[in-house]
């Protein structure tokens, strides 16, 4: 698995391709967007072909304030990526045909507003690109008896890690590591 930042595809996928498994709260009435303010809120797919490109509208983040996620392939291992425009992953093992991605908003910059307009704690996501000849596959969808928590900070995992005071508070926040 190895991200890089140039985009090498073809094929653009809208967000609004019934083959995105959205997971939380996403605001999908656009359909060339679908975005969240949510920590935890993932998207899971799969496709054809040796890499995919996730983009995303990073124009409403301050200069180093954006939000940082989590991604893995083919349930390896999770890594961390700071929110830019574009993020491309590679797979590793080619002799699959398809491979599936999740990715899961870790954190945010909490003191960035995030409830009202002008929003800048927000994930923006503006499709994906393959390479011409992949295609995308349905995500996996979740299985059995799935619950919803509404909460406040310890459940999205603010300050859930050790802060030596030179990092801001969404390197040491983890939504996959909450309490709830």
């Amino acid at each position: 698995l190895a991200p890089s930042n140039r985009a090498c595809a073809d094929i653009l996928i809208p967000p609004s391709d019934e083959n995105f498994i959205y997971l939380g709260r996403w605001d999908r009435t656009n359909p060339q967007t679908a975005a969240t303010i949510y920590s935890g809120a993932s998207i899971r797919f799969a496709f054809t072909g040796g890499s995919c490109t996730l983009h995303f509208d990073a124009t409403p983040y301050p200069v180093n304030l954006h939000p940082i996620m989590l991604y893995r392939l083919d349930d390896g291992a999770w890594r961390e990526w700071t929110v830019d425009s574009q993020l491309t992953v590679h797979a590793d093992r080619l002799s699959s045909p398809s491979h599936s991605l999740e990715i899961v908003t870790r954190s945010y910059i909490v003191s960035q507003q995030r409830w009202y307009p002008p929003l800048a704690a927000i994930v923006i996501f503006t499709g994906i690109s393959l390479p011409d000849g992949s295609q995308i596959l349905p995500g996996r969808r979740p299985t059995g008896p799935r619950i919803e928590l509404l909460a406040d900070s310890i459940t999205e995992g603010i300050a859930v890690y050790v802060n030596d005071g030179s990092q801001n508070v969404a390197q040491v926040s983890d939504a996959t590591l909450s309490y709830a």
